[in-house]
């Protein structure tokens, strides 16, 4: 960020293996400049997003997911998997599910971070179909 800048820093981010696949950036370049175009003009002062980063960074609260116990539903891409500063997001949401009792895991295959724009049909689908038994 120090080198690029704010902007061109999560420009860059959400064009990286981290949020799509580089095939789905490729065929689908609107959907991205979208996205980013919605972020940025929300965009938080970078003072509150590099407190926000500190925190996501020191913030652990594993300890307690056996005290949740409303029903829960873990989603994540199968390619989130990304080795950043926040971690492997499918290995994080498994522990998710293997910790919350009775939570319920959802893959959406070939997607990464990204996954809520990358298939949002399929996402939908599985949150309508969960919220709809609970």
């Amino acid at each position: 960020m120090i080198t690029r800048g704010h902007k061109e820093h999560m420009w860059h981010h959400f064009q990286s293996k981290f949020f799509f696949p580089e095939a789905f950036v490729k065929a689908h370049p609107e959907v991205l400049t979208e996205l980013f175009a919605t972020f940025w003009d929300n965009a938080p002062k970078i003072e509150p997003y590099l407190e926000h980063v500190i925190a996501r960074n020191r913030h652990e609260t594993g300890e307690h997911l056996h005290k949740i116990t409303c029903p829960t539903l873990c989603i994540v891409g199968s390619e989130d998997k990304v080795d950043a500063d926040t971690g492997n997001h499918v290995t994080t949401t498994e522990h998710l599910r293997d910790n919350i009792k009775g939570a319920e895991m959802k893959v959406i295959d070939g997607c990464g971070h990204g996954f809520f724009w990358h298939k949002p049909e399929e996402t939908n689908k599985i949150i309508r179909e969960w919220v709809d038994r609970h």
